[in-house]
């Protein structure tokens, strides 16, 4: 999911009709197990017409987390990970 900056990252998730828009973030919503570092990098492949990976799988896009929030619930549960990060600082193929 894309977010921008202008509201900053106060807990405002927004979803935009297909079309032009202005992304600064791109967030990943992540299992709330999944163990994650600001280290790490979060890989995009290119997926099929269903939404499976191509295979040999191709990276189309790799991130850097800047933002990890664990997502809360019911007595502090944590129920999901929002990784937050900027879409400028992503490296992105150049193949169609």
């Amino acid at each position: 999911m894309h977010a921008t900056s202008e509201a900053g990252m106060a807990k405002k998730y927004v979803h935009v009709p297909p079309g032009l828009e202005r992304t600064d973030y791109v967030v990943f919503f992540l299992r709330y197990d999944t163990v994650i570092k600001f280290q790490d990098k979060i890989v995009e492949v290119r997926l099929d017409d269903e939404g499976d990976p191509v295979i040999p799988y191709v990276r189309e896009a790799i991130y850097k987390p800047h933002t990890i929030k664990n997502m809360r619930s019911d007595h502090g549960r944590k129920e999901f990970l929002a990784i937050f990060c900027r879409e400028e600082d992503a490296w992105k193929s150049d193949n169609p």
